[in-house]
């Protein structure tokens, strides 16, 4: 007759019981399963669950699968467990944007691509993205500019954030002024005039009102219009060879820019082309008046 094998004596970590098992489970560390949930063993196994770059790569893999056959199901859960995390933990959402933050510290290329690849997405669903986003914001918070602007003054001064731009200038080898004029030449080569300073595609208040109300006359007109290296016009015919300026009634009164407007009017009239200069006082109070002078200037 074989004997038996006395049995192992154990003593509880966590509730300090005495207790035998059998020579085979000697593993065994805890007396039952609630001593065992209690136990640090459970929490280190919990953490590595959540963390281990392995698992949570075939929990990746598997939810992926999941999607792909369930689509509409997914959505419809995912819903529901994010409404319930968020009731169950208020603060999920904070916890979640902290830790990416964290994320993006440690890896900074990796934060900005991504980011540059969720934009891009975002921009193919919703090509005016930027527009809406930036309307509807200062619609709520009207004083949102300056609140940001305020931000940035305080981490960044303006002195100092001018001085490292021109420091990261310096180190390339480059004059400031040298560097934003090649700049602004890469950029009107692009468009298609070499030699012509323009207003990066932005439209004035004024302009916008003026071209509503020749569009309202059927009239068909060029915005933004190079005419021979020598300017851009605001708005141009070129077939009746007129070009048309909304001035701003601060920056045009100045002396400089005055004479500068009269060297353009003298070349263009050199070219043969008939040049109107409306202020911005007479679109604002008498836009008709405007219209009816440009109108009259094709007949003249």
């Amino acid at each position: 007759m074989s004997r038996r094998k006395p049995k192992v004596r154990k003593i509880c970590p966590v509730c300090k019981r005495e207790f035998f098992v059998p020579p085979s489970r000697s593993y065994i560390k805890h007396c039952s399963r609630e001593c065992y949930l209690k136990s640090e063993d459970h929490k280190a196994l919990i953490e590595k669950f959540h963390t281990d770059p392995l698992i949570l790569k075939k929990k990746a893999e598997k939810m992926k699968q999941f999607h792909a056959k369930n689509p509409e199901f997914a959505k419809k859960a995912g819903k529901k467990g994010y409404a319930a995390v968020v009731k169950k933990y208020p603060d999920f959402l904070q916890r979640r944007i902290e830790g990416y933050r964290r994320w993006a510290k440690n890896h900074p290329n990796l934060a900005r691509e991504k980011a540059k690849k969720a934009y891009e997405k975002a921009l193919e669903k919703y090509p005016n993205l930027a527009e809406i986003g930036g309307k509807a914001a200062h619609k709520k918070h009207p004083d949102l500019g300056q609140k940001n602007m305020r931000k940035t003054h305080q981490k960044y001064p303006p002195k100092k954030a001018w001085e490292k731009a021109l420091e990261s200038i310096r180190r390339k080898g480059k004059s400031f002024f040298r560097y934003a004029g090649q700049k602004a030449a890469e950029a009107n080569r692009k468009k298609g005039f070499p030699n012509v300073r323009v207003q990066n595609g932005r439209k004035s208040s004024i302009e916008y009102i003026l071209q509503e109300q020749l569009k309202k006359h059927n009239l068909i007109f060029e915005e933004q219009f190079p005419i021979e290296g020598i300017c851009v016009a605001d708005i141009a015919f070129p077939d009746r060879k007129i070009a048309v300026f909304c001035d701003g009634d601060y920056w045009h009164s100045l002396l400089h820019v005055k004479e500068r407007d009269k060297k353009i009017n003298e070349k263009l009239v050199a070219c043969g082309w008939q040049v109107l200069r409306f202020w911005e006082h007479e679109i604002k109070t008498s836009v008709e008046e405007c219209v009816s002078k440009i109108m009259s200037a094709f007949s003249g």
